[in-house]
């Protein structure tokens, strides 16, 4: 299938696809995956219920199963322990068709932060994870993303290594 844009042919060769969980308390609530056409026939469904359960390992099951996989986009309102820091991780080694990891999470831990301080990636693969730290030096505050000693921050993680930058916060909550 082709689509015309500005004069050129472009192939639509990827396809996205969004699940979001209505479960109560899911290890993620919403989900993208991104993956060439062919691969979409191959889709096994019944698997989706998956997404249900607190198993990483199984999880890693169902992302294993596409076997040409190019990003995926989690969204958690978990917090980020050094746990599932390294399953992150290990996506990216387990499937090496993923080009793009984006990761939203709750408040990310001390524990998380040092897993990917210390951690790289393929060269053509990128990792994005979004989430609140605490800014306070002397104490540790509250896994409340909305206290004010909390920041939004965003960790890049590639093929030279980490990086945080700071997120602005928007002067309105929604």
């Amino acid at each position: 299938m082709s689509a015309l844009v500005r004069g050129r042919t472009r192939t639509l060769s990827s396809l996205s696809i969004c699940i979001k969980t209505s479960y109560e308390d899911p290890t993620l609530s919403s989900l993208t995956l991104t993956l060439p056409r062919s691969e979409l026939i191959r889709i096994d469904w019944t698997n989706i219920q998956i997404l249900r359960q607190r198993d990483l390992d199984a999880l890693m099951h169902f992302f294993c199963s596409f076997s040409e996989l190019q990003k995926l986009k989690m969204e958690t309102s978990k917090e980020m322990t050094k746990k599932f820091s390294v399953w992150i991780l290990q996506i990216i080694q387990k499937i090496p068709s993923v080009t793009e990891l984006l990761v939203d999470a709750g408040f990310l831990l001390e524990e998380a932060l040092k897993v990917f301080q210390r951690s790289y990636t393929r060269p053509d693969c990128t990792v994005e994870v979004h989430g609140y730290i605490c800014n306070k030096q002397s104490q540790k505050c509250s896994k409340d993303r909305y206290q004010r000693c909390n920041e939004r921050v965003t960790i890049h993680l590639n093929y030279q290594g980490f990086y945080m930058e700071n997120e602005r916060m928007p002067l309105f909550w929604d």
